[in-house]
């Protein structure tokens, strides 16, 4: 989602993993789950054709929690 620099080993990218969907498998909505990733397609896509990958990481960090951050 990013890069950071770090002063003695140079460039780092930053990943956010986000949490999309969470129920038991007893109570699975596959409404609820082809809506979802329809919203983050469409999203995807529009980012995609505008070369703009900001728009896709704003839907994500707006409507998703953040589980996890890793650094590399």
């Amino acid at each position: 989602e990013g890069e950071e620099y770090y002063k003695y080993s140079g460039w780092k990218r930053i990943y956010n993993q986000h949490l999309i969907y969470e129920t038991p498998i007893s109570s699975v909505d596959m409404g609820k789950i082809h809506d979802t990733f329809k919203k983050l397609v469409r999203v995807w896509f529009e980012s995609h054709l505008k070369r703009d990958r900001s728009l896709f990481l704003k839907h994500l960090k707006n409507n998703y929690e953040i589980l996890e951050t890793i650094k590399r």
